[in-house]
C-alpha cells in the first residue's frame, strides 16, 4: 500500500536578515534531525486517563464503524503499544502511524471520522504532531484534513478524540490517515465513522485550545500567509532537507530557524554574497554561493556549516545537482563571463574535479542551473556573443557539448523541472530593461516549445510542480525596486491552461519549493526587504496526488515469491527494474519498478537478508519510460550487504531483487 505522504516539519531559514519576524514566547528550537520531547523519548505506557468516551452514537438510520489502530489498520512506522499503536522520536521517522482500512462499507452522504490520540507533553512548544485525513484512493483526493499540534491535547497520557466532517462517496474505498511527524510521542487508540445524515462530531474529553484547523484544499480563496521576514532585499533560494526548509538570501549567508514559521538566527556562513542554490547528497545539505562560488555543507542544516570548495575571485555559484553519486557545481566567472563545472562524490574539501570550462572554452557563456533530464546532466546557459540560449550537456559528466537552441533566440532559460516526461524551462529576455515576456519552455529531448508567456512581467524565475499542477513564479523585473511578483499554475503545462493564483508584494519572487506537503514562495525587493510565503488553501486545478494503490495483499494470500539475482549489476536492462542508491533529485534511494509491471504493485520494501523489512518505499508516480518510482529515507550504501527489494503485487505474489552492494547501482 502506497499513502499518499503529507508531512509537516520544522523550518530552518539561511538568510541576510536584519529585521526579523520572530516566534512567539516560550518557543522550543529543534535543531538537528533526532528530536525528543521533554518527557523521555521512549514513553511508557501508563492507563489513559480519562477513560475512553463512548464512540460517537449515529442519528437514527446511520451507521457506526470502528476501526482498532493495532489491529485493523495499516502501519508504515511504530509498534503497537498497550491499547493502541505509536510512535517515538528516538525510534521512528516522518511516515504514516496509521493509514487504510481501505473500506468500502461507509454509506454515501454526510460523515464524521473521529480519531482517539494521545501524547506524552501537551506544553512543551506547539509544534504539529499528526496530520489526520480522509482520503478516497479512488478519485486520488482528499475529502478533509486537520494539522493537529502539541497544545491541541488538554492534558498528557489523556485520549482526546479529533473529528473531521466529510461526504462519503458512493462506491469507493476510504481511508482514515494518520501522517506522524517526528515531533512527538503519539499513541492511537482507533478511529470512529459515524455515517448518517447530520451526523456531528464525537464529544471531546479534554478542551482543545488549539486554533481552527487549517482550511481543506480549494474551500475558500488562495491565501499567500508570510511565514518569514527580513530588512535585507530579500530571500533567494528554498530546499526542504529532512525536518527542516532552509532558505538563502540575498547579499549574507546567515542561517535561521523556526519551530513555527517564524525566524531566528541559529549560524553564520560567513560569506560576503547570496546563498544561490542548495542540493542534498550523502546525509549533507549543500549551498552553492555567489561569494566567489565557495560551496558550504552542513549534517544538520542548521548548525556545523564547513566551506567544502573555496571558489576563485570574481566567481559565482548558480548550480548544484547529483547524478550517479556525484554532486555537480557550477559558476561562472564575471571577468569573463566563462563558466567552470566541478564535481565530487564526497563533497569533502580537495576532493572536487574540474570537470568543464578553461580560458577559451565557454568564454562569454555563462552557466546558470544544473539539471539532470533523460539521464543526462543539463546545464542551463546562455552566449552574449552570439546571443542565443541553449545548454551544454553531458552523459558521463566529463564530455560535455553545446546545445544552441534556436527557440531561444534572445532568451536566457534561468531554471528548469523535470515533470510529466518533459524538461520545463524558465526564461527571460537578453535585455534587463524591462523587456517582456517572462516565460516557460518546454523540452522533451528534441523540440522546444513555448508553454506559457506572461506579458506583464520581464522574468521568469523558478518552476515546480506540486499536487499535481505545474507552477510558475516571475518577477518584474531583475533587480526592480517597485511592483508585484506573480505566481501562475497548470494542470498540464500546455499552452491556454495557465493561470493566476496570487501575486507578491515584492517586484522579484525568487524560488519555489515543496515542504511538509505545502508550497512555499521566496521573494526579494531591490532596496527594500523580501518575505517567504506559505500558499495556502490551493484547490489542486486537476485530479490531485498519484493515485493510491489497492491494499497489500495479506500473507494468507498464498502467492508466490520469485528469487532475482544479477549478473555483476545487471538485471534485466532498459525499462526494467532499477536500484539507483543515490537519486538526482535528494540523493537517497530510488528503485523504479518495471514498466511491464505498472499498475500490479501494492507495495515496494527494502528486506534485510532474512527477510526482516528495514523500510517500505514511498510511491511517487509512473515517470521514466512507464516505471513506478519508489523512494526511501537514506542512500543505498546505508542499507546492508545482500539487502532484498522486494516488490509486493496485488495478486500477492513477490519478487526479490537480491541487492549484494546497495552503494552500487544495479539495472
Amino acid at each position: 500500500m502506497r499513502p499518499g505522504q503529507r508531512a509537516v516539519r520544522t523550518f530552518v531559514f539561511a538568510a541576510s536578515c536584519v529585521a526579523v519576524s520572530l516566534a512567539g514566547p516560550g518557543e522550543v528550537l529543534a535543531i538537528g534531525r533526532r528530536r525528543s520531547t521533554p518527557s523521555t523519548p521512549l514513553a511508557p505506557t501508563p492507563t489513559p486517563a480519562p477513560a475512553p468516551s463512548p464512540a460517537p452514537a449515529p442519528a437514527p438510520g446511520g451507521s457506526t464503524f470502528t476501526f482498532e489502530a493495532e489491529s485493523q489498520l495499516a502501519h508504515q512506522q511504530g509498534r503497537r503499544d498497550g491499547d493502541g499503536w505509536s510512535c517515538n522520536v528516538a525510534a521512528d521517522s516522518v511516515n504514516f502511524l496509521s493509514f487504510g482500512p481501505y473500506t468500502r462499507a461507509i454509506p454515501a452522504g454526510p460523515a464524521v471520522a473521529t480519531f482517539r490520540l494521545l501524547v506524552d507533553n501537551h506544553t512543551a512548544d506547539d509544534q504539529p504532531v499528526v496530520t489526520i485525513d480522509v482520503f478516497d484512493p479512488d478519485a486520488s483526493r482528499k475529502l478533509a484534513e486537520r494539522v493537529i499540534t502539541r497544545r491541541a491535547f488538554g492534558g498528557a497520557f489523556a485520549y482526546q478524540d479529533f473529528s473531521l466532517r466529510f461526504v462519503a462517496p458512493a462506491g469507493n474505498r476510504l481511508e482514515f490517515r494518520t501522517q506522524w511527524h517526528d515531533h512527538s510521542y503519539v499513541r492511537q487508540d482507533r478511529v470512529v465513522i459515524a455515517a448518517s445524515p447530520g451526523a456531528s462530531p464525537a464529544p471531546s474529553p479534554a478542551p482543545s485550545p488549539a486554533p481552527s484547523p487549517a482550511p481543506a484544499p480549494g474551500a475558500g480563496p488562495v491565501t499567500a500567509t508570510v511565514v518569514a521576514r527580513t530588512g535585507d532585499p530579500g530571500f533567494f533560494s528554498l530546499k526542504s532537507y529532512q525536518n527542516v526548509l532552509v532558505a538563502g538570501t540575498y547579499g549574507t549567508g546567515k542561517l535561521y530557524a523556526s519551530s513555527n514559521g517564524f525566524a531566528r538566527p541559529v549560524a553564520n556562513l560567513n560569506v560576503g554574497e547570496s546563498v544561490y542554490v542548495m542540493a542534498e547528497h550523502g546525509g549533507y545539505l549543500y549551498a552553492n554561493t555567489e561569494n566567489r562560488g565557495e560551496i558550504w555543507r552542513s549534517r544538520f542544516g542548521t548548525s556545523g556549516w564547513e566551506r567544502v570548495f573555496d571558489g576563485e575571485p570574481t566567481a559565482i555559484g548558480t548550480g548544484l545537482v547529483v547524478h550517479d553519486g556525484w554532486l555537480y557545481a557550477c559558476y561562472t566567472r564575471l571577468s569573463d563571463r566563462s563558466g567552470r563545472i566541478f564535481r565530487s562524490r564526497t563533497g569533502q574539501r580537495g576532493s572536487w574535479q574540474h570537470v568543464f570550462g578553461n580560458a577559451r572554452q565557454g568564454t562569454d557563456v555563462t552557466l546558470r542551473e544544473l539539471v539532470v533530464y533523460g539521464g543526462v546532466i543539463h546545464c542551463l546557459s546562455y552566449d552574449y556573443d552570439g546571443g542565443i540560449g541553449g545548454f551544454y550537456t553531458s552523459r558521463d559528466g566529463t564530455s560535455w557539448s553545446w546545445n544552441a537552441r534556436a527557440e531561444l533566440r534572445n532568451k536566457r532559460p534561468i531554471k528548469a523541472h523535470v515533470w510529466n516526461g518533459a524538461l520545463w524551462i524558465s526564461t527571460s529576455p537578453f535585455t534587463t530593461r524591462r523587456v517582456r515576456p517572462a516565460g516557460v519552455y518546454r523540452y522533451d529531448g528534441q523540440r522546444l516549445t513555448v508553454a506559457f508567456e506572461d506579458g506583464a512581467r520581464a522574468v521568469g524565475t523558478d518552476i515546480i510542480d506540486w499536487n499535481g499542477d505545474l507552477y510558475f513564479c516571475d518577477d518584474v523585473n531583475w533587480r526592480a525596486r517597485s511592483g508585484r511578483s506573480a505566481l501562475f499554475r497548470s494542470p498540464t503545462g500546455a499552452p491556454g491552461t495557465w493561470s493566476q493564483v496570487a501575486t507578491f508584494d515584492e517586484a522579484e519572487a525568487m524560488d519555489l519549493e515543496v515542504h511538509g506537503g505545502r508550497l512555499y514562495v521566496a521573494t526579494r525587493q531591490e532596496g527594500g526587504h523580501g518575505k517567504v510565503y506559505r500558499m495556502d488553501n490551493v484547490a489542486p486545478s486537476s485530479a490531485s496526488p498519484a493515485p493510491a494503490p489497492a491494499p497489500a495483499p495479506s500473507p494468507s494470500g498464498g502467492g508466490s515469491t520469485r528469487v532475482i539475482r544479477p549478473n555483476g549489476n545487471s538485471v534485466d536492462g532498459g525499462g526494467g527494474f532499477l536500484w539507483k542508491p543515490e537519486s538526482s533529485s535528494d540523493g537517497k534511494l530510488v528503485v523504479l519498478a518495471p514498466a511491464g509491471l505498472t499498475g500490479q504493485i501494492a507495495e515496494c520494501n527494502v528486506l534485510r537478508s532474512n527477510g526482516d523489512r528495514i523500510e517500505r518505499g514511498r510511491y511517487t508516480g509512473v515517470h521514466n519510460g512507464g516505471r513506478e518510482h519508489f523512494r526511501f529515507g537514506r542512500p543505498g550504501r546505508d542499507y546492508p550487504s545482500n539487502a532484498i527489494c522486494e516488490l509486493v503485487l496485488r495478486n500477492g505474489d513477490r519478487r526479490h531483487y537480491v541487492i549484494p552492494r546497495p552503494g552500487e547501482r544495479y539495472d
